[in-house]
């Protein structure tokens, strides 16, 4: 209690000296930190016998004074986020905390003490002390190395790069004005900032233009950066006052070091992978070689061997490369010779129950003849057997699917015993959808469960994220048995980044001599933007490279990349984040598109200094929760101690942007 006492007195005299901004000011309340934290101690080891109060209020007492810890620590390594996050807390709260039963015996004594040291945190003289120690540090520099000059249309370019220190707190950028001057000649080049901020230890970047035509050697130029940031907050209403002020800083370039010449162009190959298509090309198909093992694991017994009436179902969002991964499965099946793959690609235009019926017999029949040789030649002319189904009797016989089927098994089983059938299907969930709509019926999925488990068939199946709702469907959960599946989601860091750095390597089989150089800072940033996504990747690398060609930057640093993205932002089309926005969980999804971008644009608005948001402080209603858990389960928006942010940085910036 003594000690409590102590503390109390030293507030007392910290705030008197803070009222009269006593020098003595820092050094008292690194006292009055260390005493807190003295006294955190000792009850956290044996508070209950300390205080003699009950174990309930004790965790109170020391939430408080944890809180109290937090926002007098001025440290080296005090982090400002979380000392404004624990200064912040509503008064009204924090008294709540401290109030106690009248029961505990010492509560009266405590709760007084406690009140007294938790008031010292809230006032004004302290939270104005409080946003003084933490001031931002501005520098501004550039990396001579990286500038470059195209005298072809006579600009040279200059990355600049603005830096918030550790130890301070976010700013806002607010303008950005770059003033260029050589002799008798001056120009003057100012941009504004939107919703642009840079937190702490991190930088922003830009990349000023200048024209050679009217400017000479030395060339002097003067970047002016306009900021603001938090220099109080008022409990009473609410707000927060802000400081408005701008970093100078004269640079002076001589000339030396500006290339130009012998520029060769970079090879733009990532310009033919841009549609979404599949990806068929070994060399530039990255970061699935587990996936690859484990679905084959999973397919394949130790002896090589299909396992028979297995379906493995591959799921993800649209465009992770699911199609491509399915294509090089395939190409790893044919190595054997004994499998007979019948792949039926996508069967979004199967358009009905008999079609796609048909498709299967009739891949089956193409796949025989056209990979199988042998098999075909033998058969046709060994048993007279037709391999061409016939559609209009698929039509009118329910059993000619079966009977063609046993019949080829049967032939196979005779001729070629070692031989296996294994169907390859794409956007399965078609079917799902089709069944909805009343195009297939319900008891599709029980003849297909009849297909795998009968005829010793083995099928690898690929539908988009919500599959799982498919095979979870409490009217299809038999008819999937125990299907295995295996989730695609976005590349991870290391494959990202070969990704990136090997198409514009000097490696013959990449760029070669029209190679780029690329700094890991800037890679760094194009996975952070698109959080490994290979389609945006592939978009947002193509038209990347354009922009270095055009700059003649055979070096590409962060600075090129944060350039490149804020010109480029407004050319970004809404397609590139279908996926996201576009659950495809309904059949006329029109509606769900417009509910699901209402609330990524709520998350993206009140995205804070590093874009995560507090979920609460969306407002959401009981249904756009549920939403919201879904795009949670697609990982769309990522979620930890009660904030969110979209997963995609790119989409948030964009959306913030628009």
């Amino acid at each position: 209690m003594l000690r409590m006492l102590l503390i109390v007195a030293q507030t007392f005299d910290t705030l008197d000296d803070l009222k009269s901004d006593g020098e003595e000011s820092e050094n008292k309340l690194q006292k009055l930190n260390l005493m807190i934290t003295e006294l955190l101690g000792s009850l956290k080891n044996n508070g209950i016998r300390y205080l003699a109060i009950s174990g309930d209020y004790l965790n109170r007492v020391i939430s408080c004074l944890t809180r109290l810890a937090n926002v007098t620590d001025f440290g080296k390594n005090a982090c400002f986020s979380e000392a404004e996050e624990s200064l912040l807390i509503n008064k009204s709260t924090s008294k709540e905390q401290i109030s106690v039963d009248s029961k505990e015996i010492f509560s009266e004594f405590v709760n007084k003490y406690l009140t007294i040291i938790n008031n010292f945190s809230y006032a004004d003289v302290f939270v104005d002390y409080f946003y003084s120690r933490f001031v931002p540090e501005i520098t501004i520099d550039l990396d001579r190395s990286c500038i470059s000059s195209n005298s072809d249309t006579g600009t040279l370019y200059i990355p600049i790069r603005i830096h918030n220190s550790a130890g301070g707190q976010p700013v806002q950028a607010s303008s950005l004005k770059i003033n260029v001057s050589s002799g008798t000649y001056s120009n003057l080049h100012e941009t504004k900032y939107r919703n642009k901020t840079i937190v702490m230890n991190d930088s922003m970047y830009h990349v000023a233009e200048i024209k050679l035509d009217d400017t000479s050697f030395p060339i002097n130029v003067e970047v002016v950066f306009g900021y603001r940031f938090k220099s109080s907050y008022n409990f009473e209403n609410d707000q927060f006052s802000y400081a408005d002020t701008e970093k100078t800083e004269n640079l002076i370039l001589d000339g030396s070091g500006i290339k130009d010449d012998g520029f060769h162009g970079i090879k733009n190959i990532f310009r033919d992978y841009c549609s979404g298509s599949v990806v068929k090309d070994p060399k530039m198909f990255f970061g699935r070689e587990d996936d690859i093992k484990n679905v084959i694991h999973n397919i394949r017994d130790e002896n090589n061997r299909l396992i028979s009436n297995r379906c493995v179902c591959i799921y993800g969002q649209t465009r992770t490369g699911k199609s491509s991964l399915l294509y090089h499965i395939k190409q790893e099946l044919r190595k054997c010779e004994n499998n007979l793959v019948v792949d039926l690609g996508d069967i979004g235009t199967a358009g009905s129950e008999h079609g796609f019926w048909y498709s299967i017999l009739y891949t089956l029949a193409e796949e025989i003849e056209s990979n199988h040789e042998d098999i075909y030649d033998r058969i046709k002319s060994k048993y007279d057997f037709g391999f061409s189904p016939d559609f209009e009797k698929l039509k009118s016989n329910e059993n000619y699917f079966i009977d063609y089927v046993r019949q080829i098994q049967r032939l196979l089983k005779k001729e070629f015993p070692l031989a296996q059938i294994i169907i390859l299907i794409d956007e399965f969930t078609y079917v799902y959808d089709w069944i909805k709509q009343g195009r297939f019926s319900v008891d599709f999925m029980k003849f297909w469960k009849a297909l795998m488990t009968n005829h010793d068939i083995c099928s690898l199946i690929v539908g988009q994220d919500h599959m799982m709702k498919f095979i979870n469907d409490e009217r299809f959960t038999n008819a999937f048995g125990v299907v295995k599946t295996w989730e695609v989601n976005y590349l991870d860091r290391q494959s990202a980044y070969r990704l990136i750095t090997k198409p514009l390597s000097d490696d013959p089989e990449y760029a070669g001599r029209n190679s780029c150089s690329i700094r890991s800072d800037a890679v760094d940033a194009l996975i952070d933007y698109t959080s490994g996504s290979a389609y945006l990747l592939m978009n947002l690398c193509a038209d990347f490279v354009d922009y270095l060609n055009e700059r003649h930057a055979d070096t590409a640093t962060r600075a090129h990349v944060e350039d490149f993205v804020q010109r480029h932002m407004s050319g970004i089309e809404e397609r590139w984040f279908e996926p996201l926005f576009n659950d495809k969980i309904e059949f006329d999804s029109k509606d769900s598109i417009i509910q699901n971008k209402n609330i990524l644009k709520k998350i993206a608005d009140n995205s804070s200094d590093e874009i995560w948001t507090n979920i609460n402080s969306l407002y959401l209603s009981t249904n756009e929760m549920v939403r919201f858990d879904n795009l949670c389960e697609r990982h769309v928006v990522e979620k930890k101690n009660g904030k969110c942010r979209i997963a995609v940085k790119l989409y948030t910036e964009w959306l913030r942007n628009k």
